[in-house]
């Protein structure tokens, strides 16, 4: 199995509703990433390039028990929950995938700028952000 360049997480808060209640819990999707663009890759020295692949994961922020230990002394420590399928293309909005593919390339490829600068390479421009 071939270890994907860049990994990394995004924080984000999410509301779910669930029969007629919703709550508001903090998420985070964590990915591993190979850009459709040439890289630099650290281990080798060298810039490399593959076949686009995104792999993603899911977590929530869950509270210990039911909403009553929010006032418990001292407060119950959370964890998080991984929630597998909920990223599965079909069950989120096509506009989420877009933009989590975005948000990850835009991050590999500010760290593929400070891998060259720190080898000493030559960093290409980055893209204009609109």
């Amino acid at each position: 199995m071939t270890t994907l360049p860049f990994t990394g997480s995004i924080d984000f808060k999410l509301a779910i509703g669930v029969l007629d209640v919703r709550v508001l819990r903090k998420a985070r999707f964590t990915y591993a990433y190979m850009p459709p663009w040439s890289y630099f890759d650290v281990r080798s020295g060298k810039e490399r390039s593959g076949e686009f692949q995104l792999d993603v994961g899911l977590s929530i922020l869950a509270l210990p028990r039911s909403d009553r230990s929010r006032n418990s002394d001292p407060p119950a420590t959370r964890f998080w929950v991984p929630v597998s399928q909920l990223p599965t293309i079909g069950v989120l909005s096509t506009r989420v995938h877009d933009q989590l593919r975005y948000r990850v390339d835009a991050e590999a490829r500010d760290a593929d700028w400070g891998n060259r600068l720190r080898a000493g390479w030559p960093a290409p421009d980055l893209p204009e952000q609109i």
